[in-house]
């Protein structure tokens, strides 16, 4: 539908518009729920970026809890396990020969073991209870690959 303009004081250049010119409201978009709609695609873009980011800096893969199958022999392939877990806001480590060790301890071990972490090339799996702080685990792991280890597991 196209507008009706017309001119007043009888000039047909210039002057205000009379009433009859305004544009009717019925004839022009909506554009309210595009609005809407482009900003929920923007808050959630922004809100799941911001999520991936620290992930994505962690190289570790998830050990798998699956049962052997028949045709498997039921001697597992030989890995080693770092417990962490709480107690009264401290993280604390079993593995690697240590036993309920505070984590800076588990930290220095893993450096003095260097040459035996890196030539055996034994996956390390890294058993962390759910209240363990995350800078804990990522310490772990940073302190294992720095001692030559590749192979590290989250459980």
């Amino acid at each position: 539908m196209r507008p009706i303009r017309a001119t007043s004081s009888g000039s047909r250049y210039g002057g205000r518009p009379s009433r009859s010119a305004i544009i009717a409201p019925d004839s022009l978009p909506d554009m309210t729920p595009m609005v809407d709609v482009v900003m929920v695609i923007l808050i959630f873009f922004m809100a799941s970026t911001a999520l991936v980011g620290p992930e994505l800096v962690l190289r570790a893969r998830v050990a798998s809890d699956d049962a052997p199958a028949a045709t498997e022999p039921l001697l597992a392939p030989a890995s080693l396990a770092i417990r962490l877990r709480t107690d009264a806001r401290v993280t604390l480590a079993t593995g690697l020969g240590l036993r309920d060790a505070p984590i800076e301890s588990l930290i220095a071990h893993i450096q003095t073991r260097t040459p035996m972490l890196r030539a055996a090339s034994i996956p390390i799996i890294i058993d962390a209870a759910p209240t363990v702080p995350y800078q804990s685990v990522v310490d772990t792991i940073d302190a294992l690959e720095r001692a030559g280890v590749r192979d590290i597991a989250l459980r």
